[in-house]
């Protein structure tokens, strides 16, 4: 499965602007999203929301004001090669609320899916989040 399982050790990088989709990304950003990944060919791309990461970014820091904690929130969403979640697991908890509230925000937003080889394909999408305290 080309591209479907990721690097152990995952950089998380601030660099990727979160109102841009992945067409309009940079191409090191786009780099930066693909390096996550085992194994990315030229002609595979990552499944990506489909209006970018704003809108759950948002969702979260809504959350956030209900439930005020920090910690890493990491949940593998499966996009199918439509651009729906079809199943969400977590991977490192924060608070089990905050994970259902996320989990569900996940499984409701457009994804573009990813590219295998030049064709549409299932793929994890990895949302990896670190929450700290605002000064």
């Amino acid at each position: 499965q080309t591209g479907s399982r990721f690097k152990r050790e995952v950089g998380h990088s601030g660099s990727i602007q979160l109102n841009r989709r992945y067409e309009q990304l940079h191409l090191e950003q786009q780099q930066t999203l693909k390096a996550q990944y085992e194994s990315m060919g030229p002609n595979d791309e990552p499944p990506f929301p489909a209006n970018g990461l704003m809108g759950l970014v948002n969702d979260l820091q809504e959350a956030r004001k209900i439930i005020p904690l920090r910690g890493r929130l990491r949940l593998l969403a499966t996009v199918n090669p439509e651009g729906r979640v079809t199943k969400v697991a977590v991977l490192e908890s924060v608070h089990g609320d905050l994970d259902k509230f996320m989990a569900g925000r996940l499984m409701r937003t457009p994804f573009k899916a990813a590219r295998c080889n030049g064709q549409p394909c299932t793929q994890d999408y990895l949302f990896d989040w670190v929450l700290t305290v605002s000064p």
